[in-house]
């Protein structure tokens, strides 16, 4: 079942709730029809908070798992940059101030990374890697394979 919109269907019938009960007491007394109100009313405000709150859990767990793929990819291409100026540095024909340049420059990279983290940082990644990952799926499919 999909509750995209299940706030403002709650918000609803809240307010409806504040406009029948009052004409579906009937002759009951004006007391406990407003106490039946108030009740009912409680209930529906404490669902939609529940459901709010359970919502906006979901969406801050899910931005935590993009920003961490987006920084799992990103900081494992630089340090993939450190281990392979590291390794070249035992070569003996590798200039050091290059490796040393090529090392300062991915940390460098990362700390951009970290320091400009936001959430227009995140859709820009998004759509790149989804642009990519398209590509790489039209490249494979059996029609560009000649199949």
């Amino acid at each position: 079942m999909n509750l995209t919109n299940v706030e403002p269907i709650l918000a609803s019938v809240t307010v409806l709730a504040v406009a029948l009960i009052p004409l579906l007491g009937g002759d009951a007394p004006a007391v406990e029809t407003v106490v039946l109100t108030a009740i009912v009313v409680a209930l529906l405000q404490g669902l939609l908070l529940a459901v709010s709150r359970a919502r906006g859990r979901r969406d801050r767990e899910e931005s935590v798992l993009e920003v961490r793929r987006m920084l799992q990819d990103q900081v494992k291409g630089q340090l993939s940059r450190i281990t392979m100026a590291a390794t070249a540095a035992g070569d003996a024909g590798e200039d050091p101030v290059r490796l040393q340049s090529e090392v300062l420059g991915a940390v460098d990279t990362v700390t951009f990374l970290v320091d400009g983290l936001s959430p227009e940082s995140v859709r820009t990644w998004k759509r790149r890697y989804a642009a990519a990952n398209s590509r790489g799926a039209a490249a494979r499919s059996p029609e560009a394979l000649g199949a």
